[in-house]
């Protein structure tokens, strides 16, 4: 292991925090459709609505559950900060979403890939375009806990959000 961090390229993919969170909750939590990941956060709002089915966890009710604790229960909403050793490894390149095609030409020319490789033409999500219609299903002192969850993040990737 020594040798491979003191040897090979080391890069991390990071995102905005707050639409890495709402992109995780439609995937993995957001029904109709019952997954795995929906159990944990289930369990928790089914402690307050007594009603809540697996597949009807809202918005409001995922981010409280993470606000309260659930945020170390999943690396899909985990801080990364918390779960990618940042401070134990000293990565190369750290790329962003919202830059992915421009960041892994940096990185695939730094690994001497072929002139002739590009990153494969992708679509972005629409999760940047609908996260606003999201945030205003919270209260003020929601979005302020999430942020403070996540503040660690925003700073090290230097992300902003407009709390107000």
């Amino acid at each position: 292991m020594k040798y491979k961090l003191a040897t090979f390229t080391k890069f991390i993919i990071v995102r905005h925090p707050f639409e890495r969170l709402l992109s995780a909750y439609r995937n993995k939590v957001e029904g109709p459709k019952r997954t795995r990941y929906q159990g944990s956060p289930f369990r928790y709002v089914k402690k307050y609505r007594s009603n809540a089915t697996q597949t009807d966890i809202t918005w409001p009710e995922f981010v409280t559950y993470l606000i309260n604790g659930g945020y170390v229960r999943n690396n899909h909403w985990r801080p990364y900060g918390t779960r990618c050793h940042l401070c134990a490894i000293d990565y190369d390149i750290i790329a962003k979403y919202e830059t992915l095609v421009k960041d892994s030409e940096e990185f695939l020319r730094r690994v001497g890939a072929p002139e002739s490789l590009h990153y494969p033409e992708y679509h972005p999500s629409s999760t940047k375009d609908i996260l606003e219609s999201y945030m205003k299903k919270l209260t003020k002192e929601q979005i302020d806990r999430l942020y403070h969850t996540y503040k660690q993040d925003f700073i090290l990737f230097q992300y902003t959000y407009n709390t107000q």
